[in-house]
């Protein structure tokens, strides 16, 4: 996908989390739909839940991954949740980046020129 985005959630009670995403894979198990596929993975150590659109309309496939582990509950795209629930989201360069940007970061640092 051209973006990369999460939700992520501290997973107060780990248990929860992951039952959430049990349920979730056990209510989507026969989606009614020919074009999407949902399944199930080990990602990064999280139990996941991946749901795929393939369609004729989109030029690439649609991935959202739904997973938890003892930390956290997240959701978004493979790439980001696969950052949060292994290594930890604040390993990637680009969301390193993209910090650099934000609204708390400006807070802190002083605006050159200003």
């Amino acid at each position: 996908m051209p973006v990369d985005f999460t939700v992520t959630l501290e997973a107060t009670d780990p248990a929860t989390a992951r039952a959430l995403v049990d349920g979730l894979a056990n209510g989507l198990e026969d989606p009614p739909v020919e074009e999407v596929s949902v399944t199930r993975e080990d990602i990064g150590g999280a139990n996941a839940l991946v749901i795929t659109v393939n369609s004729s309309d989109v030029p690439f496939p649609l991935e959202l991954v739904l997973a938890a582990n003892d930390q956290v509950f997240s959701i978004g795209t493979r790439h980001y949740v696969t950052f949060v629930a292994g290594r930890g989201l604040d390993t990637d360069p680009a969301f390193q980046e993209s910090r650099r940007h934000s609204a708390a970061e400006r807070v802190r640092r002083p605006v050159r020129g200003r």
